[in-house]
């Protein structure tokens, strides 16, 4: 069973405390899980201790920049490099940080990097990339939830990376993909019962390098879950990481909110039919045993036929590109966006 910070089950040490600065874990820490999740606000709460220094972009890009390029990269100088930036110019990752400022050039980017190691070059370029990119202490790392499908990979590229996974309970999370996106409730609950049913053994495979954080949990006892987090991830609690000015999000309940909306559980019983709860439990019912979350109406598992699934997959893909188009202001502009999510997502 993976380690996780639920109450009952409390498998972290604290190792902070009792290992030199030389041996303390420095990275990479990656946060992945389903979106709607609380793995924003859980980057947010991370990065407020002064030991952490999580990059405030989601990259997305790993996978593709490995499959493009090999593993180790076919990159045989510090020049060569510069092809990295060329394949990610319309990342979005990149142009949020251009927009925040930071310098997207090679030289500086891939500053000390070694060119045949994909942990060198990625280092280089997401400690370059954060308020404090020369101090080699802190830790460093990502939020991106799609990299729950690259979990081996991500333990290939960095042998010492921790992964820490947020999962929040499969009827909130639908409820919140439905009022953020407009998207299929029943879509997305094979895809939580699907995703987690793949991801949790490659987890549990990493031992204590891999845990599992309860959104509910952190919404009930921050400290609590925010202290064995730190402990696992070997530094030291602060009390500062309470002090919230924003979650972060932009869509959702929790959308420019300051602090933690405490609340912001079982909201799925105001806003579904009992009908809609029910098959939501059918389809993720093995999973959502498995993690302990009581279930209301379903007995067995019983998951969504192909002929209904390819209906909800192109409903889903309509839903996105109406709200690029919204986003973007215009038909050509929210196609372009609508492609680039499609084509960089690190869900593929």
């Amino acid at each position: 069973m993976p380690p996780s910070t639920e109450p009952n089950r409390d498998p972290t040490r604290d190792i902070a405390r009792s290992r030199t600065d030389a041996d303390l874990f420095r990275g990479p820490l990656f946060i992945v899980g389903m979106p709607r999740s609380g793995t924003t606000l859980t980057r947010s709460l991370l990065n407020r201790n002064p030991r952490i220094n999580l990059v405030e972009h989601e990259t997305h890009f790993i996978p593709k920049l490995v499959r493009r390029f090999g593993n180790p990269p076919e990159l045989e100088s510090a020049s060569d490099l510069a092809r990295i930036t060329s394949a990610l110019r319309n990342a979005p990752f990149f142009g949020a940080m251009g927009r925040r400022g930071y310098c997207l050039e090679p030289e500086t980017l891939f500053r000390g990097a070694t060119p045949d190691s994909w942990s060198s070059i990625l280092e280089s370029m997401l400690r370059n990339l954060t308020a404090h990119p020369d101090d080699p202490k802190l830790i460093w790392g990502d939020k991106t939830p799609g990299y729950l499908r690259h979990i081996p990979l991500l333990s290939d590229l960095f042998p010492n990376c921790r992964i820490l996974h947020v999962i929040r309970d499969p009827r909130d999370y639908c409820t919140s993909v439905r009022q953020s996106w407009g998207k299929s409730i029943y879509r997305a609950a094979q895809r939580w019962r699907d995703t987690l049913a793949a991801a949790r053994p490659h987890g549990s495979a990493l031992g204590q390098r891999y845990l599992e954080m309860r959104y509910e949990a952190l919404l009930a006892d921050p400290e609590k879950v925010l202290q064995q987090v730190c402990d696992w991830a070997e530094c030291v609690y602060d009390p500062r990481m309470l002090q919230l000015d924003s979650s972060g999000e932009t869509d959702g309940r929790a959308a420019g909110v300051s602090g933690l909306l405490h609340g912001n559980t079982g909201n799925y019983r105001a806003a579904l039919r009992p009908s809609e709860i029910a098959r939501i439990e059918e389809i993720v019912y093995d999973v959502a045993v498995d993690l302990g979350y009581p279930l209301e109406h379903a007995t067995a598992l019983r998951p969504i036929g192909a002929l209904p699934r390819a209906g909800y997959y192109l409903f889903d893909g309509a839903q996105s590109l109406r709200l690029h188009v919204r986003r973007a202001g215009g038909v050509a502009g929210g196609a372009q966006r609508f492609f680039n999510h499609y084509r960089l997502s690190s869900w593929r």
